[in-house]
């Protein structure tokens, strides 16, 4: 990405000719100027990395090009040139300037000082790019809603970088819709827009037609009239497991903004998006199908608790799919006869009466013509449920031809759902009727739940009609507790034994087992059989041993085995009163057996899932500590190049016979002790510790830390007021750590305070708790800085390590507390640390 140029004011002409010669290797970004209208015309049209200001451009009565550049790039660094043998100046640090240098220039020094100022800037750069990564990646763990992550990630690459134009589209059937935009003129947003893969000249379907980046490093025509100032761009493929699931786009008004070297960030960015459109799909999908099973199963559970007529049964049916969100139509096939009504539906009385105004005839009369129905006639015959994206033809099916002219478009708009499953309703292998359903949130995989849902349905009726017609009261309290308890649980060898325990006491003595199918073997395998109350799994040798009265389990589109009963084995018949009951548990035994292998199917997803969520989140932990080993790295690289760099210059000086400059070994010693600092710090925040907790009085430990900081609080004319609740009572923990942490507070209230203010120091108890707050009237932290402010190495001061408040951090949650901020820009910052009471 674009990384800005040189900007020197300089005003004499030798030392511009000495500045160009020395900076030659950077004469492409290299831009030297007289004067300050010519100065500030570059800072405002120009990205600025380095600034070099010659003495009389930084005088406290004509700083204006020092703060014109305060304003427009305050990212860059700033080096002052000062006359031989001139000192300081004694409003350096008032003027914000990151390094000097003396004339005549050294060009050692001074490319030395040009390089230390670039890598700096590349450093911040680089952490700029770590921190986006890793706060993708914490999107993605934390943020399962496609539509809030997508609009989270494309804002915070935008605002990281500072793009014109961020964009990710997101692969929908053979086009690519923009599921989330910011920026552009205006902040035009084109969501929603989609262009087709096969005729697009778009650039975003170009890079997924090709499957690889495309880098446009100079536009010369315009993208759009909407984008018209963007000059560079950059389009990453965003994939998944080699399946492309749309693209990142991002634009920049600088031309070549973007080089190879920015592809790998990118396509990280990438890769961590399809992660997240991957868990979001899955997440989605998971819930939805839960959803409808949980649904459906609490549906079979009410009805098999109402099985005292038909008619109950479909009223609680009806009431539990209309709780879920579903509309559900019951077609019955007449025993008497070929005709196929309407029994029931779920329909509201609002939809209800719409539809009879529109008819003139009321939904509960409308009968079905198997004739015009092919989709009835097709699962009929083939015993599977049908899903139908588009219900236009369905509904031409449901409603009688004579009321449908012309208004089957009012039709399908007054039921309101764009879906629907129509499935058989199966009842001892024949198909009794139809149940069809409609939802906004059916897809075709919740056929198999809706099929069992249906089977299910089925059975109740059956069994309510038998309930109707039988005459022992035991066998229909039979039926009904083994219902409910078939219909409660979800595990496979229960279903059995419920079955077998339950035909057991219909039958008395006679022999019954299951004999179980295998779909890999094709054949009946093993053999279920209850002794004392427990279920017995047994290999079968033969189906020959079987009993020879056997009754089908069937499933949808699946053959879970058979019931064989011995009617011999007691020396009395089978009655025929008994078999029907058999059936009917037999039945609600299938049923229940595909609930529960559908329920072991999503077991075994979600257990899929857990453990690949698992293994993104161990990833994640990997990247995370790599990237933190390369923040460490880099920030020691930078001091020991510049250590390198003077020793390399005190060799060449030793070997010329030349007096020993006392700078070069100044800068040694300082770069040294930075590594030192930095090494410290990172010992203090992530080495174990085992201490001994003791009472604390922290009113003594604020009074010790502000006398240790009399001098240094004088020097930057800052006063300190406190409101030191003396009855406060003692904390229990080290009073070492809580002085490093009150040390922090105010050596960062004294940086926030340049020009000098005042802090304020309050303790009292709250609650329990011991509070103490630090106050500053300072300049303030970015809204946006807030969250991040204790993030390790995020500093918002130029030569900041970025630790300090991370050390706090840690040691106020190991006394078992917590460390919040308020702040306003421009008025000051609070911090507040409140920690338990010791009684």
């Amino acid at each position: 990405m674009f990384r800005g140029v040189i900007l020197a004011v300089i005003s004499e002409q030798e030392t511009q000719d000495r500045f160009a010669q020395a900076l030659s290797l950077y004469q492409d970004d290299l831009l030297i100027v007289g004067g300050v209208a010519p100065a500030i015309a570059a800072l405002d049209e120009r990205r600025i990395a380095v600034l070099v200001l010659d003495r009389p451009f930084f005088e406290t009565q004509d700083a204006s090009v020092l703060c014109r550049a305060r304003q427009t790039c305050p990212q860059a660094s700033i080096i002052g040139l000062l006359a031989k043998d001139e000192s300081l100046p004694p409003e350096w640090q008032v003027l914000g300037m990151d390094d000097f240098l003396q004339k005549p220039l050294s060009p050692d020094l001074l490319r030395l000082a040009v390089a230390r100022s670039l890598e700096l800037g590349r450093l911040k750069r680089e952490a700029e790019r770590l921190a986006l990564v890793n706060e993708v990646g914490r999107q993605i763990t934390f943020i399962l809603d496609m539509n809030k992550l997508l609009w989270q990630v494309a804002r915070l690459i935008r605002e990281s970088f500072d793009f014109y134009y961020v964009g990710i589209a997101l692969l929908e059937g053979d086009a690519v819709e923009v599921k989330a935009a910011v920026g552009g003129q205006d902040d035009y947003l084109p969501v929603g827009v989609s262009y087709r893969l096969k005729d697009s000249e778009e650039m975003m379907v170009q890079a997924l037609v090709r499957q690889e980046p495309l880098l446009l490093a100079d536009i010369q025509n315009a993208i759009s009239p909407e984008l018209s100032e963007a000059r560079s761009a950059l389009v990453i493929p965003i994939a998944f497991q080699d399946q492309q699931l749309g693209a990142l786009e991002v634009l920049s008004v600088e031309a070549r903004a973007f080089e190879p070297a920015d592809l790998p960030l990118f396509e990280s960015l990438a890769a961590q998006i399809a992660i997240a459109v991957q868990n979001a799909k899955l997440f989605a999908a998971r819930q939805k199908h839960e959803e409808t099973l949980h649904s459906l199963n609490a549906a079979a559970v009410a009805m098999q608790r109402a099985i005292t007529s038909q008619t109950k049964v479909l009223e609680v049916m009806s009431s539990e799919l209309s709780r879920s969100g579903f509309i559900s139509l019951v077609h019955l096939q007449d025993q008497d006869s070929a005709s196929v009504n309407l029994i029931h539906s779920s329909l509201s009385s609002r939809l209800s009466k719409a539809l009879t105004e529109l008819l003139d005839v009321p939904p509960d009369d409308w009968s079905l013509d198997l004739d015009r129905a092919p989709t009835f006639r097709q699962v009929r015959e083939e015993c599977r449920a049908i899903f139908c994206e588009h219900v236009e033809s369905l509904i031409d099916q449901i409603v009688p031809l004579t009321l449908l002219p012309d208004k089957l478009d009012l039709i399908t708009r007054i039921l309101g759902y764009p879906s629907a499953v129509v499935a058989p309703m199966l009842l001892e292998d024949q198909v009794v009727g139809w149940l069809t359903v409609f939802s906004a949130q059916l897809t075709a995989e919740h056929r198999p739940a809706i099929m069992a849902f249906a089977n299910q349905a089925a059975v109740a009726l059956g069994n309510a009609r038998l309930l109707v017609s039988a005459r022992r009261a035991d066998d229909l309290a039979l039926i009904n507790q083994v219902g409910q308890a078939m219909a409660a649980t979800l595990e496979f060898d229960e279903v059995l034994r419920l079955l077998l325990q339950a035909v057991t006491e219909v039958v008395g003595g006679q022999e019954c087992a299951v004999a179980l199918w295998s779909d890999e073997a094709q054949r009946h395998v093993s053999q279920a059989r209850l002794a004392g109350g427990r279920l017995s799994l047994l290999d079968l040798v033969s189906e020959d041993s079987l009993p020879p009265l056997r009754i089908p389990l069937l499933g949808r589109e699946q053959k879970f085995g058979l019931l064989a009963l011995d009617q011999h084995s007691t020396g009395k018949e089978l009655s025929a009163e008994n078999l029907p009951l058999i059936k009917a548990l037999a039945n609600q035994a299938a049923g229940a057996l595909e609930s529960a292998r559908l329920y072991g199917e999503l077991k075994q997803s979600a257990e899929d899932l857990e453990h690949s969520q698992r293994r993104l989140v161990q990833s994640a932990k990997l990247i995370a500590t790599g990237r933190l080993a390369a923040s460490i790295a880099h920030e020691i690289n930078n001091p020991l190049q510049a250590i390198k760099n003077c020793l390399e210059l005190i060799i060449d000086e030793v070997e010329a016979g030349e007096p020993l400059d006392r700078t070069l070994l100044d800068v040694a010693a300082g770069e040294l002790e930075r590594i030192r600092r930095i090494i410290q710090q990172m010992l203090d925040l992530y080495r174990p510790r085992q201490e001994r907790m003791e009472p604390v009085d922290l009113n003594a430990a604020v009074e010790g830390v502000l006398a240790l900081m009399r001098k240094q609080l004088e020097s930057h004319n800052v006063t300190v007021e406190t409101h030191l609740d003396s009855a406060a009572p003692q904390v229990i923990g080290r009073e070492d750590q809580l002085r490093q942490v009150f040390i922090n507070l105010v050596l960062n209230a004294i940086e926030a305070m340049p020009q000098g203010g005042q802090i304020t120091i309050k303790t009292n108890r709250q609650d329990g708790l011991i509070a103490v707050q630090v106050s500053d009237t300072g300049v303030g932290i970015a809204p946006e800085n807030l969250t991040r402010i204790a993030d390790p190495f995020f500093s918002t001061k130029p030569k900041g390590v970025g630790l300090g408040l991370t050390i706090c951090h840690e040691i106020i949650e190991r006394h078992r507390g917590t460390l919040d901020v308020r702040s306003q820009v421009g008025r000051g910052s609070r911090f507040i640390i409140q920690l338990p009471a010791a009684d």
